[in-house]
C-alpha cells in the first residue's frame, strides 16, 4: 500500500513566549516491511533549518529552535510511505514463553518505569486474565485480547498523556497509547520483552478521522518482534506505518519541547492520510512559505524597550505541551 501522511501540530500561546525549542518524532521509520518513499517538512515561524539525528534506539528526531518573541508554531511535516502485508498472525505464534533473564540487547525492554507501574492491581488483572496458564506466546496474546474486550472501553478525554498504567486500571477506559502501556505492562510482568511503538493508522471510513497511534511489539527469541494492537485486537498490516520505537511513550513521542514566558499554550494536531496509486512529481515548497508568523528581537508588549521586563532579565520557562496518541 501507498501512502501519503500528512501531520500538522500548531501550538498557540496567550502571551508572546520566547527561545522555543521543540524535539519531533513524525518521521517514519524505513524497515523491513515499510520504505520511506519521500519526506518533508516545515516549520514556522521562520528558523534555521530542523536539524535531524537518530537516538538510541534509530528513530529520526528532528529539532529547531525559535530565538525571538512568537506567539504560534506550526510545523507540518508530509510523507509518502510503501507498506507491506502483515507477517505471521500474533494468535499462531508457536513461541515459548521466556524463562529466566533476558539477553542483554533486550534488557530495556523488560523494565518498570515511567507510566509502566508494577502494582497490585497489575498482578490481579495479569492473573484475571489467566495470563499464567499460556503455553505459547501466540496464546497468551490471545488471553491478553480476549481480557482487553471484556475489560477495557476505547474513550477519548479521560485520560493524558501523563497517564500511567494505574490510572487506566482504575478508570477502565482510555485510548490507544493507555492500552499500548498496559499490554506492556502485563508482558513485562511475565519476562516478555516488549516496546512501544508510535505510529500512524490509516483509516479507510470516511467518517472516521487517521490519527497518530500506538501499539506494541513483543519479542520471540525464534521469530523476532510481534506487532500486536490491543486497541483494535488485531495484527497491525498496511495501514499502520511505524515511526519510531521506545519503552514506553517518553523515548518517542510525537513533540516535545521547552519555552520561555509567561504564557499558556494550547496544541491542535491534525493527521490526514490517504491511499495513492503512484508517486507523482510534486515541486517542493520553500520552507520560507510555511513560515509566515510575525516574530520580534525585542517583547512586542514594550516595543520601547529593548529587553523585556522579568525579574532576572529572561522570562520563565514552561514545558510544551505533548501529543497524546489516540
Amino acid at each position: 500500500m501507498l501512502l501519503e501522511i500528512q501531520h500538522e501540530l500548531n501550538f498557540t500561546y496567550d502571551a508572546w513566549i520566547h527561545e522555543s525549542r521543540m524535539e519531533l518524532r513524525i518521521q517514519p521509520r524505513t524497515d523491513a516491511t515499510q520504505i520511506v518513499q519521500e519526506f518533508h517538512l516545515l516549520v514556522g515561524p521562520r528558523t534555521a533549518p530542523a536539524r535531524a539525528w537518530e537516538d538510541w534506539l534509530g528513530n529520526i528526531v528532528h529539532w529547531f529552535g525559535v530565538a525571538a518573541w512568537h506567539e504560534r508554531i506550526e510545523v507540518l511535516a508530509r510523507s509518502v510511505i510503501e507498506t507491506s502485508p502483515a507477517g505471521n498472525p500474533a494468535f499462531e505464534i508457536q513461541s515459548p514463553l521466556p524463562y529466566g533473564p533476558p539477553d542483554l540487547a533486550r534488557d530495556d525492554f523488560t523494565m518498570f518505569g515511567g507510566p509502566i507501574i508494577k502494582s497490585t492491581a497489575l498482578e490481579e488483572t495479569s492473573r484475571a486474565f489467566e495470563l499464567e496458564s499460556a503455553g505459547t506466546l501466540g496464546e497468551w496474546i490471545r488471553r491478553l485480547s480476549a481480557g482487553f474486550k471484556e475489560r477495557f472501553e476505547y474513550q477519548p478525554l479521560i485520560t493524558t498523556w501523563e497517564s500511567n498504567t494505574d490510572h487506566l486500571l482504575e478508570t477502565r477506559a482510555g485510548v490507544c497509547q493507555d492500552f499500548a502501556h498496559l499490554a506492556i505492562a502485563l508482558a513485562r510482568l511475565r519476562g516478555i520483552p516488549t516496546r512501544y511503538v508510535n505510529g500512524y493508522l490509516h483509516i479507510e471510513k470516511k467518517n472516521q478521522k487517521s490519527q497518530s497511534h500506538a501499539w506494541v511489539e513483543f519479542w520471540s527469541p525464534d521469530m523476532g518482534w510481534i506487532p500486536y494492537d490491543p486497541t483494535h485486537h488485531q495484527d497491525p498490516g498496511e495501514q499502520h506505518v511505524v515511526v519510531a520505537y521506545g519503552r514506553n511513550y517518553n523515548d518517542c513521542p510525537p513533540n516535545r519541547g521547552l519555552y520561555s514566558g509567561m504564557a499558556i499554550e494550547a496544541l491542535e494536531v491534525s493527521v490526514q492520510t490517504r491511499e495513492l496509486k503512484e508517486i507523482t512529481p510534486r515541486r517542493r515548497r520553500h520552507p520560507e512559505t510555511a513560515s509566515e508568523i510575525p516574530t520580534f528581537s525585542a517583547n512586542p508588549i514594550s516595543r520601547d524597550s529593548t529587553r523585556p521586563e522579568f525579574p532576572n532579565g529572561r522570562p520563565p520557562s514552561a514545558d510544551s505541551q505533548q501529543q497524546q496518541q489516540q
